[in-house]
């Protein structure tokens, strides 16, 4: 059986009425930053985080999207080690490449990736 969780926090009303005059919303606000940080810290999955906040799992990305928190993780080094990989594989290529690219922008680089392929290449924003 689920357990609800009750919390009281007492704000400021010139601090509500800046963010939204509806309460519920506020409510709804903080429930979705709770389920962010804990997909974001890996206490639960994207999956669960958008049935927790009872929306699509599309709608849970794009709400990650939007508050700039990563669905993709990736380990220190793991971009330089691809990198380093593919430019020593870079004449080689699977027979089923097609050589087309797809482009994976960030706010640090823009990566292009070949599918089928392991070409990533770098190109800074």
């Amino acid at each position: 059986m689920p357990k609800k969780i009750q919390g009281e926090w007492e704000l400021p009303d010139a601090l509500i009425d800046a963010l939204t005059p509806e309460t519920t919303e506020v409510a709804d606000t903080m429930k979705a930053a709770a389920v962010l940080d804990w997909s974001s810290t890996h206490k639960l999955s994207r999956r669960r985080g958008a049935e927790l906040l009872q929306m699509p799992y599309r709608a849970f990305l794009d709400l990650m999207a939007a508050h700039r928190v990563p669905s993709i993780d990736s380990e220190a080094g793991w971009l330089d080690r691809e990198q380093r990989l593919c430019e020593g594989n870079r004449g080689a290529t699977s027979p089923g490449c097609r050589r087309s690219r797809l482009v994976v922008s960030s706010s640090t680089s823009r990566r292009r990736i070949t599918p089928s392929c392991c070409h990533i290449m770098f190109r800074p924003s």
